[in-house]
């Protein structure tokens, strides 16, 4: 067995999988630094060879590893054993040639986390083995020495043609060594480098095999905890080898003494560790290990991890709370029966996932039938034979046509007897509108750019046999294909009503995708779902049928919408783009409802609102004289996600300057606290959530306004933010915070131009408590205005309380604008206090710069935001220290390619209009 490599990027050792302040000078703090993170005894360290070995790593001067295993805890263990400490390399040049017992080392072939790897010769049985050497540095370490043991013991108790054997482990003149199966061959992450994303067919193959190497390892009660591209092996026959016991235990504990990971030690490789094992890796089970195969499933698909960016702790963020993306935007051409099976294997509660292996070995094999793939068994492992025959489409649906065709006689039978009896009234179900796109013939201000709606479409034929009958009682419709296949087999009229028709208070039991396409004709789509050719009425079934979990919309139109609200209590709805479209959505304020003219577009309250490929667009009107408006308003803590989305606000007569000053993109509205509670501590709230990716908001408006303060996590990687506004806008707190009650913000490769100030936080005698605020920046580039504050602070408090409010953690920023980044404005003084760029970085210890960013070109400072292009803020690559400046290697704020594209202009065919934006 070859020790596993990790992925090339970054090799990490942190105190605390919590978000810390960056430390500038690292050596004088006592912690740990790059360099003495390389060096640990607990890093994963680099090897030679990738032809002939399981996996190599680059060496020292190369890059650091990207998927390294993460083995930290605060405090570090035995670091006095480290600057003194021999490397892998070093250690196989000593060792190459000799003799541990009998064993004589051949050749060095990679190192580990815990030694170097050998390929070596048994002389006693004659055959080639794999021998991992324990540097004597490390044999001195009690603990290390323990988990090095532990895994020669956790390999043994494995006997599988999907896991590498150990054949020995000893000791031999001071130096710890295991003997493990050699094996010649590449593994996954070298494989997928070299030729690309796997096929469905391999990655299904590679599946299984691991799988059935995991429920024998389950059975065992062995979880290996460290599941990753580097530590599958493939062979020249197609046999994928599970290596690296390092981290493995046994399953359930025996006592707390037999758990060699401490309280607070995080083990593991973060793209692709479990929530749990984030949080705590003695709480790691099998389900763990299904959570690591997802992510390495995902990988050989895509051949990127779920969550590649960012930093270690956005990472170990993501895998905590951020769902993952779907795997066909990277790879259109996926089955979408693939998609449930990786989304459960990804599932962030462990109870949400299959909870034995055996479970997922069920479903991967239905889904191979599903696929026309035949999977042959050899031996314990599983392997699929992409050419194997097809089963004809009646050969594989008899076993359930032959029994529904049997009950649907039956019905057809006794229909008659039906027939003679009473019919009971029963309430009218839900049948399909034939509704066209809604067009606006709303004049336009000249001043404003044409938002004409496309031509009203032509209304979809439909059948008349599919039309409700004026004295049918039952009111009731049957999907034309269904009506068609038992019209065939001789059964209509009331008993094929009877018979086919769910729940008349739902659409149907089983409907779980609406799919919006204004073309279609009809009711059901190819896979089943339903089709309607009306947005604002697939909104209004969603919110009323809990079954529904997507919304998915299949067209370029632009369309208008009216406000509507989405009450999602435990639920995760999801509205997004079909593949290859580009929807825009627009409201206008001023629209009446029937509880008056609503502030809010969208109202989202409780569950999980998930919006992905979507453009939206909010008009505030010229003649617009007063409002709080917002395009979303969130109650009850939802959390709501974005993925490759652009929202556009005009709120202008013209010019960069704002209509109306209260204007957000996010309004959060508090929850309501209980008159009966402790009005000194007040009320614990949940967290509203608000999680941005590639995406880009610009016009004249506040990205998060909130009144009153409330618990709130927002986070925003990889995006543009142009506003004459801030990015947030936050008012005092009515009742006192509950403990660890916070706000927390984190922006990670931004260009945010914030005219106003990236956050004001402003609390008011009748709203007086402060909630705490974190704030965490790295790779961003923040411009302001030279007349305002980054940051700006008043209320009734005092100085002293006001600033213990505000924490912040920024790395790696490029500052532009204001020479006033920290403004604080207490009511019991009477001049505001104010901290420039050199006492700010005094105060955080933040490395990052002012005024050094280099700009391709700029927009004319004149124009409206809401018109700027993502264009207009490139880099200038000349003597540019934004340039290859963040901690992943890339230029600091947003990255271009992975932006999505703003929509298209819609010219008015009347009058002369300015031109719409683009990328």
């Amino acid at each position: 067995m070859i020790e596993a490599a990790p992925e090339s990027g970054q090799c990490v050792m942190v105190n605390d999988p919590s978000k810390q302040p960056p430390d500038p000078n690292p050596q004088a703090s006592g912690s740990p630094s790059r360099e003495s993170a390389d060096s640990s005894p607990e890093e994963t360290i680099p090897s030679e060879e990738a032809s002939r070995t399981a996996a190599s790593e680059p060496s020292r001067d190369e890059q650091p590893p990207k998927d390294a295993t993460i083995i930290s805890a605060r405090p570090p263990i035995h670091t006095h054993h480290i600057q003194g400490q021999i490397g892998p390399h070093e250690l196989g040049q000593t060792l190459v040639g000799k003799r541990l017992a009998h064993f004589e080392l051949l050749e060095f072939v990679g190192g580990g986390g815990m030694g170097a790897v050998f390929r070596a010769s048994d002389t006693m049985l004659n055959r080639t083995v794999a021998v991992k050497v324990l540097s004597r540095d490390q044999g001195q370490d009690e603990e290390t020495v323990k988990r090095f043991k532990n895994e020669a013991q956790s390999a043994a108790r494995l006997d599988h043609d999907n896991i590498a054997r150990v054949y020995f482990v000893g000791e031999f003149d001071g130096w710890y060594f295991i003997v493990f199966e050699y094996i010649e061959g590449s593994n996954v992450r070298d494989y997928v480098g070299n030729h690309g994303p796997m096929s469905v067919e391999e990655a299904l193959n590679i599946t299984l095999q691991l799988t059935e190497a995991l429920e024998h390892a389950y059975n065992r009660e062995v979880v290996h905890r460290d599941i990753k591209p580097s530590n599958v092996l493939l062979t020249r026959t197609g046999r994928a080898k599970l290596v690296d016991m390092g981290l493995a235990r046994l399953q359930p504990m025996r006592s707390s003494e037999n758990d060699l990971t401490a309280s607070g030690v995080t083990l593991g490789t973060f793209d692709y560790i479990s929530p749990e094992q984030a949080r705590d890796p003695r709480m790691a089970d099998v389900r763990s290990d299904i959570y690591s195969l997802g992510c390495t499933l995902f990988f050989m698909l895509t051949a990127r991890p779920p969550f590649p960016d960012g930093t270690v702790l956005q990472k170990l963020l993501s895998h905590s709370s951020e769902a993952p993306p779907d795997p066909r935007i990277l790879r259109p051409d996926l089955p979408d029966d693939l998609i449930p099976v990786i989304s459960r294997m990804l599932a962030k509660r462990p109870d949400d996932r299959y909870q034995k292996p055996n479970e997922l070995i069920g479903d991967l094999l239905i889904l191979a039938d599903r696929l026309g793939v035949q999977a042959a068994t050899h031996g314990e492992a599983i392997y699929i034979t992409p050419d194997a025959p097809r089963v004809r489409w009646w050969e594989r649906h008899l076993p359930w046509i032959a029994p529904i065709t049997a009950l649907l006689v039956f019905v057809f039978l006794i229909d008659p007897i039906w027939l003679q009896g009473n019919t009971a009234d029963t309430q009218p179900t839900y049948q399909r509108p034939v509704i066209q796109a809604m067009p606006t013939t709303e004049p336009i201000a000249p001043d404003q750019i044409a938002e004409s709606s496309p031509p009203p479409l032509p209304a979809p034929e439909t059948n008349p046999d599919e039309i409700q009958e004026a004295d049918d009682p039952e009111g009731q419709r049957v999907p034309r294909a269904l009506r068609e296949f038992m019209s065939r087999i001789g059964i209509t009229g009331p008993a094929l009503r009877r018979s086919t028709t769910s729940d008349p208070n739902n659409i149907s039991v089983n409907d779980r995708v609406i799919i919006v396409d204004y073309t279609a004709n009809d009711a059901r789509s190819s896979d089943g779902s339903l089709v309607i050719n009306d947005l604002q009425e697939a909104l209004r079934l969603a919110g009323e049928n809990a079954a529904i979990e997507r919304i998915e919309l299949r067209h370029n139109n632009r369309v208008m919408l009216d406000p509507f609200s989405l009450d999602l209590p435990n639920r995760v709805l999801t509205i997004a783009s079909g593949n290859g479209y580009s929807p825009v959505l627009y409201f206008r304020t001023g629209f009446s409802t029937a509880g008056g003219v609503a502030e809010s577009m969208i109202e989202v309250s409780q569950g999980e609102l998930q919006l992905s490929g979507l453009h939206f667009e909010l008009i505030v009107p010229n003649d617009t004289l007063a409002g709080a408006w917002s395009l979303f308003e969130l109650r009850n803590t939802p959390i709501i996600t974005m993925r490759d989305c652009t929202v556009t606000v005009r709120n202008t007569h013209g010019g960069r300057f704002s209509n109306l000053d209260h204007v957000s993109v996010f309004k959060l509205i508090p929850n309501a606290i209980d008159d009966m509670l402790d009005p000194i501590t007040g009320a614990e709230r949940l967290m509203t959530e608000v999680d941005l990716k590639h995406c880009i908001i610009r016009g004249e408006a506040t990205v998060i306004g909130a009144p009153q303060a409330d618990p709130m996590r927002f986070k925003w990687v990889n995006g543009l933010l142009v506003t004459t506004e801030r990015l947030v806008s936050i008012g005092g707190a009515a009742a006192m915070p509950g403990r660890g009650e916070q706000i927390m913000i984190d922006l990670d490769h931004v260009t945010a131009v914030m005219d106003r100030g990236l956050g004001e936080f402003t609390s008011s005698l009748d709203d007086p408590y402060l909630i705490d605020v974190s704030i965490y920046c790295t790779n961003n580039i923040l411009v302001t205005q030279p007349w305002s504050s980054l940051i700006t602070q008043s209320g009734p408090q005092r100085f002293s309380t006001m600033q213990a409010q505000l924490q912040y953690f920024g790395d790696r920023n490029f500052y532009e604008g204001s020479s006033v980044f920290w403004k604080l404005a207490p009511h019991d003084r009477s001049q505001a206090e104010t901290i420039d760029f050199d006492s700010w970085q005094s105060q955080w210890g933040e490395n990052s710069r002012i005024n050094s960013t280099k700009w391709e070109r700029l927009p004319d400072k004149n124009r409206p935001t809401h018109e700027h292009r993502v264009v207009e803020y490139t880099l200038g690559t000349d003597r540019n220290a934004a340039v290859k400046s963040s901690q992943d290697g890339y230029d600091a704020g947003f990255r271009h390619g992975m932006l999505p594209r703003l929509p298209e202009p819609r010219p008015a065919a009347t009058q002369k209009t300015r031109p719409f934006f683009q990328n």
